[in-house]
């Protein structure tokens, strides 16, 4: 099961610095330079910033969508986890 993966899911906890900084590159479309480098120039910000549903907009400049769901589905037992494997 993708959520039980320990290098990723210490103590049952999303590992932020990989998943914002994935939904960041990844969540969005955007492969270009420019966006790359903004995304990287703000992940600190982003990481100390409360609530942690707009860090993604910090990074990415726009609400990113695989961000949001993950925070809305912060149970390991959602049935949205079951979905992704």
């Amino acid at each position: 099961m993708f959520y039980e993966s320990h290098e990723s899911f210490a103590g049952e906890s999303l590992s932020l610095d990989i998943f914002l900084s994935w939904a960041a590159l990844w969540g969005t479309g955007n492969r270009s330079l420019v966006h790359t480098q903004h995304v990287l120039r703000h992940l600190g910000r982003a990481y100390n910033h409360l609530p942690l549903h707009e860090a993604d907009v910090i990074v990415a400049g726009q609400p990113v969508r695989f961000w949001r769901e993950l925070l809305e589905h912060h149970e390991p037992q959602d049935d949205w986890w079951k979905a992704q494997d």
